[in-house]
């Protein structure tokens, strides 16, 4: 994170002890945030970009709740995941249907 502090953006994962992949929460958001801020010296926008339920937040108010949450917290972008088990028409249909509204 020391070096992505220098240039434009991460994409940050998180880990749980047992090696499986964890989602952020607004207030790890928030300290990465805080923790990026005390580090830059470039006046230029940071990303933050996290892994989050893009394809449900569509149809699903908790989905976008999580997003707007997180993006209040200071992530900027949000990416969908898509996992070699996952239906591939299922992952089709919901490029199909577009980004979320946010607003």
């Amino acid at each position: 994170m020391e070096r992505a502090a220098r240039f434009d953006g991460a994409s940050p994962l998180s880990l749980r002890d047992d090696g499986t992949y964890a989602e952020f929460t607004p207030a790890e958001i928030y300290q990465l945030k805080t923790w990026i801020e005390e580090r830059r010296t470039e006046d230029s926008p940071f990303d933050i970009v996290i892994g989050g339920p893009v394809f449900n937040a569509v149809h699903d108010e908790q989905a976008r709740a999580t997003l707007l949450a997180n993006a209040e917290a200071g992530a900027t972008w949000f990416l969908q995941y898509v996992w070699l088990e996952d239906d591939v028409d299922s992952v089709y249909a919901s490029l199909q249907q577009g980004p979320p509204s946010l607003e």
